[in-house]
């Protein structure tokens, strides 16, 4: 995969997490047929880009 397909599917990953899509690694994963590795950079990426904010810590 090229830097130039991974941008397009990153932006399509954005758009489906936006539109109400599971935020989850293993979702982006199944919906975009990436690896663990990509997939959790995505949500990395988002979260640095301000689309996702960081997870709640739950033992508080």
């Amino acid at each position: 995969m090229n830097d130039r397909d991974d941008d397009e599917l990153y932006r399509r990953a954005c758009e489906y997490v936006v539109r109400g899509g599971s935020p989850r690694t293993s979702h982006l994963m199944l919906r975009f047929r990436v690896g663990y590795n990509q997939a959790s950079r995505w949500i990395e990426r988002m979260m640095e880009n301000g689309i996702l904010t960081p997870p709640k810590d739950r033992l508080h």
